[in-house]
């Protein structure tokens, strides 16, 4: 048995030899582009920046419509076509708003809520609305995290209030 076990060893021996010996080596190059298309390309990214800096402007109880809250906030400069979207969340429902905005100055707007009858009824009872913004690019899957939130708190005896949260 040992001289079976001698020759099973010494052809295993003769593989791992020829497999290392047939193996090409590696060898490094240096790579490059030569074609002048290639060499004068750029890529550019972009990236969708959240609202900060939040502050109300405006916090009252809405009675027949018209603004009842506004928020200014800055944002650097988008991609074209970029906007800010609000999620509104209710007791009931979540959805999204796109606000009345205007600019105050380079960087700095102005989002103006407005509401009817039925905000108006549904603030007197006292409910919780959060509003957090985030900047979207419609037609393509690209959001920006959502930013600070605000909640607008009208109640019944505690009159209104807008807090940032």
């Amino acid at each position: 048995m040992t001289r079976l076990r001698r020759r099973i060893a010494a052809l295993a021996l003769a593989a791992a030899l020829g497999v290392a010996v047939l193996t090409p080596v590696a060898t490094t190059t240096d790579a490059a582009f030569t074609d002048a298309e290639h060499a004068n390309a750029t890529l550019t990214a972009g990236t969708l920046s959240t609202p900060s800096s939040l502050s109300v402007t405006t916090c009252v109880r809405p009675l027949l419509g018209g603004v009842f809250m506004s928020v200014q906030y800055t944002l650097p400069a988008q991609p074209t076509g970029a906007r800010v979207e609000w999620r509104v969340t209710t007791l009931t429902s979540t959805f999204s708003v796109q606000p009345e905005v205007s600019t105050v100055s380079p960087g700095v707007y102005r989002a103006s809520f407005r509401t009817g009858l039925i905000g108006s009824i549904e603030s007197l009872l006292g409910v919780n609305v959060d509003f957090e913004p985030h900047t979207i690019l419609p037609g393509t899957s690209w959001t920006s995290p959502f930013g600070q939130r605000v909640r607008y708190h009208a109640g019944l005896i505690s009159g209104v209030s807008c807090t940032l949260l």
